[in-house]
């Protein structure tokens, strides 16, 4: 299975009240938007092939359950249940996204592995917490490390013994 593009579209637009009084002939809403990405036909996503700046060569989707509140994700090995394994070896993460099941009890701890750890969140403790429903959006082009024999593993641990995620990882 060969991929052909992955398209990122994030955007984060809220409207507040001004707190000044404002003639009735104005509009009073006032609105702040943060955009990512590149303008394609009007809109600001971004569109990623193998032959972009990053490049991607691969994606990994699926719902995970921790088991007895641990679960260790190996990115050279990465299960697709009949299809063959997904290796990563040699690429970066350039785009991932994590939901947390909106189910959960209690939150999840996303971090490097404690065994040949790959350092997600390019920082000391790489870590973030994910409560139910909660998600993040990560977008890192050609920032976060190689994936290799000592850089690998992603771990994630939750009270709930059976907390459960949905993951989409593309690599390149």
């Amino acid at each position: 299975m060969a991929i052909k593009t992955a398209t990122y579209d994030f955007q984060l637009t809220v409207v507040d009240n001004a707190d000044v009084d404002i003639a009735t002939s104005f509009n009073p809403n006032l609105t702040h938007w943060i955009e990512q990405g590149s303008p394609v036909a009007g809109g600001t996503a971004l569109v990623l092939t193998p032959t972009t700046v990053p490049a991607i060569a691969q994606i990994y989707g699926d719902a995970l359950s921790l088991s007895g509140g641990a679960l260790t994700l190996d990115l050279t090995a990465l299960d697709q249940g009949n299809l063959p394994d997904i290796d990563m070896t040699g690429e970066k993460i350039q785009i991932f996204k994590i939901v947390a099941n909106v189910n959960n009890t209690a939150q999840i701890k996303v971090k490097k592995g404690a065994a040949n750890g790959y350092n997600i969140f390019q920082s000391g403790s790489s870590e973030i917490e994910l409560g139910a429903g909660a998600c993040v959006l990560f977008y890192a082009p050609e920032h976060l490390p190689d994936i290799a024999a000592g850089a690998k593993t992603i771990d994630f641990s939750s009270t709930d013994v059976n907390a459960a995620l949905q993951i989409l990882i593309v690599s390149g």
